[in-house]
């Protein structure tokens, strides 16, 4: 048994892998600069989140996050990062765009993450 699920790894080596190249200026189309943390951003945040439930938190009990909860996450992200942030800080932009990536994260996470823990 591996410590983290592949499916773990695959969204926080890409986000790794695009800020290392970022940082070497290697040049992005437009539209991945400007979606690919948010595509991202769920998949990170809900894969360790159910890796610290399945692990630590109740190893004993066969746990995914309900359809709710995915969606509790997804309204929180757009309310917070393209409403509330750009309202009380002008470095912030609100792309509405961004939660069609957000969702699309969530759908990531849904279909090719959210499964019980196999030992």
């Amino acid at each position: 048994m591996s410590l983290f699920p592949i499916s773990v790894y695959v969204p926080l080596s890409l986000w790794i892998v695009y800020h290392l190249l970022k940082l070497s200026a290697i040049p992005f189309p437009a539209y991945f600069q400007s979606y690919a943390d948010d595509l991202l951003f769920i998949p990170i945040i809900m894969g360790l989140g159910l890796l610290l439930q399945q692990r630590w938190i109740a190893p004993t009990t066969p746990f995914i996050y309900s359809n709710r909860a995915l969606v509790c996450v997804w309204v929180y992200c757009c309310i917070v990062f393209e409403l509330l942030f750009p309202l009380f800080n002008s470095s912030f932009t609100a792309d509405w765009f961004d939660c069609i990536a957000y969702a699309c994260g969530a759908l990531w996470f849904k279909v090719g993450m959210n499964k019980p823990l196999t030992k």
